[in-house]
């Protein structure tokens, strides 16, 4: 992760918020899917790097984002943010115990893998038409 948020850093000019997210979605589906399938060391190894980029190149990017949306409640936006990553993520942990406790990690990366694509791509979309509305 900390490798890619330099490349998040090097390539944010040149590509748009839009592609950063889509990237980042990509990068996770890509993961999650190795995760999948991958259980081998060098598998491990591929998915950690892919989770781990595609997070830095979509959290940062939405991260920033929320804080342009609304400058002038930029604390407000940030806590609100936050929030829903904590909510969400104790949702997901809860939902995800019981098939854990069954050992069915395959599935659970599986399931992680397709819920990715439609949060890269619609995530992508929208900050794309927010990029249009403001021009």
């Amino acid at each position: 992760m900390l490798g890619c948020t330099r490349a998040v850093k090097l390539v944010s000019n040149r590509l748009g918020a839009a592609a950063l997210i889509l990237i980042g979605g990509i990068m996770l589906a890509l993961g999650y899917a190795t995760g999948a399938v991958g259980h081998s060391l060098i598998g491990v190894g591929v998915a950690a790097v892919l989770v781990g980029g595609g997070f830095a190149f979509i959290h940062t990017t939405l991260q920033t984002w929320a804080t342009e949306v609304v400058p002038e409640a930029r604390a407000t936006v940030i806590s609100l943010f936050a929030a829903a990553l904590f909510a969400g993520s104790g949702g997901a942990t809860a939902a995800a115990a019981p098939l854990a406790d069954e050992g069915r990690f395959g599935f659970l990366f599986a399931t992680a893998a397709l819920l990715a694509m439609p949060l890269g791509f619609f995530a992508a979309l929208a900050r794309r038409r927010y990029a249009k509305d403001q021009a």
